[in-house]
């Protein structure tokens, strides 16, 4: 799956106005982010923004089974892939999903855009290079990465978003594409703690 899905990133993405969108969520439980991205409320929006293909790394989570997806077929490994289409034909989307990839660097220098719960670690892959969204996830015991995902939304380093927000965060994560956020400093893994904390008032 995730070698099906970087050729068909880099396809899609070549295409003028085309634009390819990974969702990832790591190792950890998340359904409720993935779930609402397969969703018809945010499957609808895509076509419209110029999304044409979604990567949806879903990890050890089950997806939901709703009428948007009663088609998707799942292998052995977790992965599968189908093409939405609005009521009126107007609007398609083509979705790959997968539990885990060896490739999500591939994945990520493919896409135009990025979706990603908010540990520190998928921040820290995805900050320089691409555009993007987080969302913290709302299910763990401390808030840690709602503050974290805040802190840099409020430094203008990447979109800070819930999931209820998504429908009306994912456009201004589109317009990022052309016009970029702040960039991150330079990479010196030594210094992302210090940041962090620096950009939370912890010091």
């Amino acid at each position: 799956m995730s070698t099906s899905a970087s050729k068909a990133a880099a396809s899609e993405s070549t295409q003028s106005g085309s634009y390819t969108l990974l969702v990832t969520v790591g190792s950890t439980l998340f359904p409720e982010l993935t779930n609402c991205i397969l969703s018809s409320a945010i499957l609808s929006i895509l076509p419209s923004l110029g999304i044409k293909l979604v990567n949806v790394q879903y990890g050890k989570a089950d997806l939901l089974a709703h009428e948007e997806i009663e088609d998707l077929e799942i292998d052995a490994q977790g992965s599968g892939e189908f093409t939405w289409t609005d009521y009126n034909g107007a609007g398609q989307v083509n979705v790959h999903v997968f539990r885990y990839t060896n490739d999500l660097s591939k994945l990520i220098k493919e896409s135009d855009a990025v979706i990603s719960h908010a540990g520190s670690g998928s921040i820290l892959e995805v900050i320089r290079s691409k555009p993007l969204l987080v969302v913290p996830n709302s299910s763990l015991m401390d808030n840690h990465q709602a503050q974290l995902a805040d802190a840099l939304g409020d430094q203008g380093y990447l979109i800070s978003s819930t999931v209820e927000q998504l429908d009306s965060k994912l456009a201004l994560l589109v317009k990022s594409i052309k016009q970029p956020l702040k960039p991150f400093p330079a990479l010196d893994k030594a210094r992302f703690p210090v940041i962090v904390d620096q950009t939370m008032g912890f010091e």
